[in-house]
């Protein structure tokens, strides 16, 4: 219980936990159980020996030893301090993946307050677990040593914009591996650092995936695997793959990164780097969030951006509030850190409202001009160029977004008017929904094999 509660106050692990929460999303419980205090309280001896009997059997147990020691002897020992237990043929290769991992869906981001005197910015993504694809861990492994070399253009650029720490690591798990980035930048530079991180990383595969890159890295790696096998930790790396996948994962992940080629990484990264989301979490003392003014830049974003409803008083058609302006200005940052995003803009009026607004000349031009309103135009110039607040309301929004750099193609909108029978209902019926709908942009056939044409 004490742990609970020193869990509570840990800036450090409150990070960890959000992050992982963005990572998992609803399977988060599944891989990371936190545990609930008051059934704790209410564990007896009767449980813990109900729970022990049924899972602590040897059948669900491996044992790995390690060390200078003599298999047969080892053996023997063992055979004569479990004859009493109770045993039965196991086939590990029966045993299923109980825990579906989803994929993320969209990038997301949060800021957690600490009392660090540097912000520090981390990055992660799922990458393939050893059991899930093991092959494509040995890529993730490669690309892990590509990006810690300090001689890569990243690591050098963010070095000389006063970044203190930019670090890779990949946790190459079961079924779902982590793969994250550890970034701190200067504080004069903090934001242009981490877009140029994330810019640099969504096209790594025109960028560092080649042939001298690989060679580089492939040796780095060697030399740190061939000094890992000689430190006491080897056993415990083992030990860890055993359980994972099989005794001979870790034992072979030299030979098997060695045999990763150019074209087997430049297809993992497009998979897992250039179309897969990831989430960014920001640790930042309360006096520098305030003092950076983080939060025009950097706020909080979750899915939960897809329910957002904007509303309005009767016949206003332009946002007003600052409930409004702030989903506003998250919008802008949602649809900015997904690139892969259409957003439709879904308008409402009741008929209690005016039946048409007039004053609404440069929303009028706006629509006229964008490819996804061209089957309202006609109607609107018939109508000597009026407009209903329902269409306005829609084009308002869509003309913010087009205005603040998102491009015309990932635009749309609708118009609907409804009828209402009391003010509630009325009430209900003066708003904006979003639509999100992620496109997962795919190189042509000839592309993916040989590269783009020649002009």
């Amino acid at each position: 219980m004490q742990q609970f509660e020193d869990a509570r106050h840990d800036k450090k692990k409150i990070f960890e936990e959000r992050l992982l929460q963005g990572l998992y999303v609803q399977d988060h419980q599944k891989l990371e159980v936190a545990g609930n205090g008051k059934e704790i309280k209410d564990f007896d001896r009767s449980s813990i020996t109900g729970f022990f009997k049924r899972y602590y059997v040897p059948n669900n147990t491996f044992m790995t030893i390690t060390g200078p020691i003599d298999g047969v002897t080892v053996e023997n020992t063992l055979e004569s301090l479990f004859k009493t237990v109770m045993r039965s043929e196991f086939d590990p290769e029966t045993v299923t993946k109980i825990v579906d991992l989803r994929p993320m869906a969209y990038n997301t981001q949060f800021i957690v307050n600490d009392t660090s005197a540097t912000p520090e910015f981390q990055i992660c993504w799922q990458f393939p677990g050893t059991d899930n694809n093991f092959q494509d861990s040995y890529a993730a492994f490669l690309l892990n040593a590509i990006l810690n070399d300090k001689n890569n253009f990243i690591q050098a650029k963010v070095a000389k914009m006063g970044c203190k720490k930019f670090t890779v690591q990949y946790d190459a798990n079961n079924f779902n591996g982590i793969f994250r980035i550890t970034l701190q930048p200067s504080k004069k530079n903090m934001f242009e650092t981490y877009q140029f991180v994330i810019n640099e990383l969504g096209r790594l595969n025109k960028t560092l995936v080649n042939d001298v890159m690989i060679t580089a890295a492939k040796i780095q790696f060697k030399k740190e695997y061939e000094s890992l096998k000689k430190s006491k930790e080897y056993p415990q790396w083992i030990v860890k793959y055993t359980t994972f996948n099989d005794e001979n994962y870790f034992p072979a992940l030299l030979d098997s990164v060695m045999a990763v080629t150019p074209k087997q990484l430049e297809t993992f990264v497009i998979d897992y780097f250039n179309q897969s989301p990831h989430i960014a979490g920001l640790r930042i003392s309360q006096a520098d969030r305030e003092g950076l003014k983080v939060d025009s830049f950097f706020t909080d974003l979750d899915q939960s951006v897809a329910r957002y409803v904007f509303t309005y008083r009767q016949n206003v058609t332009t946002l007003e509030g600052a409930d409004n302006e702030l989903k506003l200005r998250n919008l802008l940052q949602w649809v900015t850190i997904n690139p892969d995003i259409n957003i439709q803009v879904n308008g409402f009026s009741d008929e209690h409202e005016y039946n048409r607004t007039t004053d609404e000349d440069s929303i009028v031009a706006f629509i006229d001009s964008m490819p996804s309103f061209s089957r309202v135009t006609s109607e609107i110039i018939k109508k000597k160029r009026t407009i209903r607040p329902e269409l306005a309301r829609a084009a308002k929004i869509v003309r913010y977004l087009y205005d603040h750099g998102i491009s015309a193609e990932r635009l749309d909108g609708t118009a609907m008017m409804y009828k209402s029978e009391n003010k509630q209902d009325a009430a209900d019926n003066m708003k904006c929904t979003l639509t999100l709908n992620k496109l997962r942009k795919s190189p042509s056939l000839y592309e993916y094999h040989y590269g783009k044409k020649k002009e």
